[in-house]
């Protein structure tokens, strides 16, 4: 593990709509004086949903990105790649999602946004997210639907395949990167990663390694020792997206 974090010495935002605002800024220019109030980028819904299951204590999202729903004054910002595809991540500290460098109980949620589908192994990585979480801490997912995104002609991730892939990683790895170029950028149904060679795709996380339903995340999270309190196969602000709320016990 890489040297422990505190809580105490991150730099958490001082206001939500100001952060909100300046992102939107950089990221559309002058544009973003009127896209800050679209419904899909504002995201109300999704961040109703924070609010209604963590709506107190600190929060950890994990896989930020180039953009962030959570409530930042309470919510450290952290990543595993300071950019994606060219995108600089908001990030303040950078820890790979199965390491996270804070003692067990640090925190009372743990938000993660399309990047489950990411990881090799998502089962031990909810089980160090368990670790992190204090009692009846929740995680909050937003993940993409498999028959909503790029990954629509490839077959879903069951549980027990999950299960074996654990004793063959690096096998595993090659047949998927295997079948995501055949089925996703062969087709040209990810256009924002095809100038990537199949080593970039695998270092720097871009294939999805896992292609879900709702349910079959209920099934993992299950399976793991979580209680599922809410699952939403559609998110109204998020098409391309189911989610899945999750509870320590």
């Amino acid at each position: 593990m890489a040297k422990e974090l505190t809580i105490d010495d991150y730099p958490f935002e001082e206001g939500e709509w100001n952060f909100y605002s300046q992102n939107i800024r950089k990221k559309y220019g002058w544009k973003g004086w009127y896209k800050q109030f679209w419904h899909h980028i504002r995201r109300p819904w999704s961040r109703s949903q924070i609010s209604e299951f963590a709506p107190l204590g600190v929060g950890l999202e994990v896989g930020c990105g180039e953009w962030t729903i959570a409530p930042v004054r309470r919510t450290i910002l952290s990543d595993a790649f300071e950019e994606h595809v060219g995108n600089q991540s908001l990030a303040k500290v950078y820890f790979p999602a199965d390491n996270i460098p804070y003692p067990n109980e640090s925190f009372n949620f743990i938000l993660s946004e399309h990047v489950l589908e990411h990881l090799i192994d998502p089962s031990s990585v909810l089980v160090e997210w368990m670790r992190c979480l204090r009692s009846g801490g929740k995680i909050i997912l937003f993940l993409p639907d498999k028959d909503r995104i790029f990954d629509v002609q490839r077959p879903r991730t069951r549980l027990t395949e999950l299960i074996s892939r654990r004793d063959n990683k690096e096998g595993e790895t090659q047949r998927l990167l295997n079948e995501w170029i055949d089925y996703v950028i062969k087709d040209g149904l990810a256009p924002h990663y095809i100038d990537l060679s199949p080593e970039e795709m695998v270092q720097t996380g871009s294939i999805h390694y896992n292609v879900w339903k709702v349910e079959d995340i209920q099934e993992l999270a299950e399976h793991i020792g979580y209680t599922v309190l809410k699952t939403e196969p559609s998110v109204p602000d998020r098409s391309d997206s189911f989610m899945a709320v999750l509870s320590k016990p």
